[in-house]
């Protein structure tokens, strides 16, 4: 039974949270703490999944709890609940919060924040690697795509589209751009899945301050010894090779840009390795090399789960559309994906391994991906006749790829 903690500083507040919540009474184990003070007492004698807490209370905020909550237990997924909608305050929470819920908040939308919450678990079950994830402040990127958006940023009349193009070559900022924009924050009624209209949303200014923000927390920890086998120039070129690919194999412009951001984000996973646990990704790609089986495959004999599954749970905690992170999860495994998402899902699998062929695996230098198309599957997809065509797209894809500013 999932528990989960709901922290206001009004009585009343609780009590309707408390009587609109009644009928999951079954499903999950309630508690209900007046005051930042009161929470931190609960928190000293129960393990919580989830904490869900008012942004704005006398004395200590939300903010502060939810930090306490991190550093204790990082694990748990902590979500704001408030009305507060200042773009900065939005950035701060950033670090801290997995979701933002508006305040107030219709129940369908708060049920919704927290069966999500459960269903991430089935994503990742080794709690030493979740516990990794909730101390993730900002994702590894690489500082000349900051210092190309900076610059971009000082010219006048910058151009969203442009924006948009550095962007999508950086697989972090994008993740992140894609995580505010679709927080209840903004109020959208949508899901936001293309980087251009991230930034339309975002505005200019929210973008500067976000980079900045990042650029600062990320400065001097992304050493090449971080990287160990894996380039990080390559890697974002397989990213959006593969995103690209992905794009090309759907018609419906709405689903190919699920597609393409799936393909973009495929394996952040793998830079959540890289920062947060280097030996266990070390030692998972020595013994790749060695056995001369796929990386995934090594992952999840070791660790229980895999870079893909490890990805898809902090996307999942990032409220990100299903069809993304469905192909994120599965884009080794495109079979176990739902009948709903088969097109993105199957997109995104023949794309990823088609871009290693092309890059001849160079985005992980020695850390070959020792897998290949599943004829099978693909076969059955009716996809058979379109896969040359597709590698030669993939190829005139990669030499525009190369050619981007560096």
């Amino acid at each position: 039974m999932i528990r989960i903690l709901f922290v206001d500083d009004e009585v009343e507040i609780l009590e309707a949270l408390q009587s609109l919540l009644r009928k999951h009474r079954r499903q999950w184990d309630m508690t209900f703490a007046l005051g930042a003070e009161r929470a931190l007492e609960k928190l000293a004698t129960t393990k919580f999944d989830v904490v869900i807490s008012d942004m704005r209370m006398p004395g200590m905020d939300g903010a502060e709890l939810l930090k306490k909550v991190k550093r204790d237990s990082p694990e748990t997924v902590r979500i704001i609940l408030s009305g507060y909608s200042d773009n900065e305050a939005t950035i701060r929470l950033s670090s801290i919060a997995h979701q933002f819920l508006n305040k107030p908040c219709d129940v369908k939308t708060l049920e919704f924040a927290i069966e999500s919450t459960c269903n991430v678990q089935k994503y990742i079950k080794n709690d030493s690697i979740r516990q990794a994830i909730g101390n993730i402040d900002q994702l590894p990127a690489i500082p000349r795509v900051y210092s190309q958006l900076i610059d971009e940023l000082k010219k006048v009349g910058v151009k969203n589209s442009e924006l948009a193009r550095i962007i999508e070559q950086d697989v972090a900022i994008s993740a992140k751009l894609l995580q505010l924009v679709n927080s209840a924050f903004f109020r959208l009624s949508r899901k936001i899945i293309q980087i251009e209209e991230a930034v339309i949303y975002l505005g200019i200014e929210t973008i500067k301050n976000l980079v900045l923000l990042t650029e600062t927390i990320q400065s001097g920890s992304m050493s090449k010894t971080n990287w160990y086998n894996f380039s990080p120039d390559s890697f974002q070129q397989h990213a959006l090779l593969t995103a690209s690919i992905a794009k090309h194999m759907i018609s419906d412009p709405e689903r190919a840009e699920f597609a393409f951001i799936a393909g973009l984000l495929h394996d952040i996973g793998l830079l959540i390795m890289i920062l947060s646990f280097p030996d266990k990704i070390r030692k998972a790609v020595t013994i790749s090399q060695q056995q001369q089986r796929p990386l995934h495959q090594i992952e999840k004999e070791m660790y229980g789960t895999s870079h893909a599954e490890i990805g898809a749970f902090l996307l999942t905690l990032w409220n990100l559309s299903c069809p993304v992170i469905e192909a994120v999860a599965f884009h080794h495994n495109p079979d176990h994906s739902s009948e709903i998402n088969t097109d993105i899902v199957s997109a995104v699998y023949i794309a990823n391994i088609l871009a290693n062929e092309v890059m001849g695996n160079s985005f992980d230098n020695d850390c070959k991906c020792f897998s290949g198309l599943d004829l099978k599957y693909v076969d059955e997809l009716g996809l058979t006749d379109k896969i040359e065509e597709l590698r030669i797209h993939a190829k005139q894809q990669f030499q525009i790829i190369k050619q981007l500013p560096s």
